[in-house]
């Protein structure tokens, strides 16, 4: 199944991975709405691009991310903590 997890990147910006069963990583493609970058623990721009992100991959559907973003942002991605990382399972 895998597990969507994030962190820092090696320049220090917040990134999203997809990380399989075993312990191979990719980054996810990123998927906002024209500004912000990623974060997550609270409501906002970053945590609604995070979701999107997550979702767009998940679905491979941008349209269908879109429409869902923000409950997925509302119930998980706005209750991590402050952009520290964290490890969502699929």
């Amino acid at each position: 199944m895998g597990a969507y997890v994030g962190g820092e990147d090696d320049q220090g910006r917040l990134q999203v991975w997809f990380e399989s069963d075993d312990g191979v990583r990719r980054e996810v493609e990123r998927c906002s709405a024209g500004h912000g970058g990623l974060s997550w623990g609270y409501e906002g721009t970053g945590p609604g691009n995070t979701a999107r992100t997550i979702l767009a991959d998940i679905t491979q559907d941008r349209a269908l991310a879109q429409a869902w973003h923000q409950e997925f942002s509302s119930d998980i991605v706005a209750r991590l903590t402050v952009d520290q990382p964290f490890r969502l399972e699929r």
